[in-house]
């Protein structure tokens, strides 16, 4: 089984949102890797608990695509494009 490593997604994660950690402060770095990381843990147990407990597989990917939308959408909000 592939390993997934949550640090290189954080990498990721600061490349997306345009943030390099040599720029932050260190209260901000501290802060910045422990909401990726309460996020993350946050999802794992949803898609677990929740997601996993979705018997159909058509409504499991629905409730996952609803999921990435709400994200995308706060995502254009506050980057001021949602109309």
């Amino acid at each position: 089984m592939e390993q997934f490593d949550l640090n290189e997604q954080y990498k990721l994660y600061l490349q997306r949102v345009g943030l390099k950690e040599v720029h932050m402060s260190p209260i901000q770095r501290i802060e910045t890797k422990r909401a990726f990381f309460g996020a993350c843990g946050q999802m794992l147990l949803l898609m677990r608990d929740d997601i996993g407990a979705i018997e159909d597989d058509n409504k499991a990917i629905e409730a996952m695509d609803n999921l990435l939308n709400q994200v995308g959408n706060f995502w254009l909000n506050e980057s001021g494009k949602h109309n």
